[in-house]
């Protein structure tokens, strides 16, 4: 396990964890954590990527702009800004040798994937989404025109919620990307974990488009956003390697 530093492409300084197996392999997954998360997603990535690395798969978990150890403002935080991040992560492991990919996305991740996804899939084999946010359509309500959230935004540039600055940039794309369609042209295997006791991000969604484009989805009954019960954790870790170790060449 190395801590690693590198830049994406304005030069903000990102810092990530490489996990390398024992055995020599070219293929690395790619761990993409939450807004108020980081590259221990809660000490989920921790254990997922033990698991993998038992698996042979090299595993890569990073901090986004503006979170956990990387620089950058946490209200300049957003799906572009992220999938910058995302990009610089790939490029950077691609110059460590590794030439095969997975990607996990968890929840606001969901909504940078699948933008990476559409322009990678060359040397992208399968990706895994939890709890994702594929569509922002629904999200930050609060900003909108008359509400007091409205007003700061207005005022300073930004505004909290639940303890992180949402700024210009993220709430503008509220109303212009839609992650989902983005799916349209993956066509590699994909998989879903959501609990349907999500209360942060609808579990209707993942139904709605794990039927729309052919997904797998498992249903962790009774989870919540984050599964924090261990048990959930613990299936959703489980349905992941299966997935990677059957869908990935190794």
């Amino acid at each position: 396990m190395n801590k690693v530093h590198f830049k994406n492409k304005d030069g903000v300084k990102l810092v990530g964890i490489l996990h390398k197996p024992r055995k020599n392999t070219n293929s690395c997954i790619i761990l993409c954590h939450g807004l108020r998360a980081d590259k221990d997603e809660g000490g989920r990535f921790i254990a997922l990527a033990r698991r993998l690395v038992k698996e042979s798969f090299a595993v890569f978990r990073f901090d986004f702009s503006g979170r956990g150890e990387s620089s950058g403002k946490q209200q300049d935080v957003s799906v572009i800004k992220d999938l910058e991040c995302i990009n610089a992560a790939h490029v950077f492991l691609k110059q460590q040798g590794y030439r095969n990919f997975g990607i996990l996305a968890s929840s606001f991740a969901g909504a940078s994937v699948p933008f990476f996804l559409s322009k990678h899939l060359c040397n992208t084999q399968a990706v895994t989404f939890w709890y994702p946010m594929l569509d922002l359509s629904q999200w930050l309500k609060e900003w909108r025109p008359g509400g007091q959230r409205r007003k700061e935004l207005l005022r300073k540039g930004y505004f909290m919620r639940k303890g992180f600055k949402m700024g210009n940039r993220i709430v503008a794309e509220t109303t212009k990307l839609k992650p989902w369609k983005e799916l349209e042209k993956v066509e590699i295997p994909m998989l879903i974990v959501h609990g349907d006791n999500d209360q942060q991000v609808p579990y209707k969604n993942s139904v709605r488009y794990s039927k729309k484009f052919g997904i797998k989805l498992v249903t962790v009954h009774g989870g919540d956003h984050g599964f924090h019960n261990k048990k959930d954790r613990v299936r959703a870790i489980n349905a992941t390697v299966m997935f990677f170790s059957k869908s990935m060449k190794q």
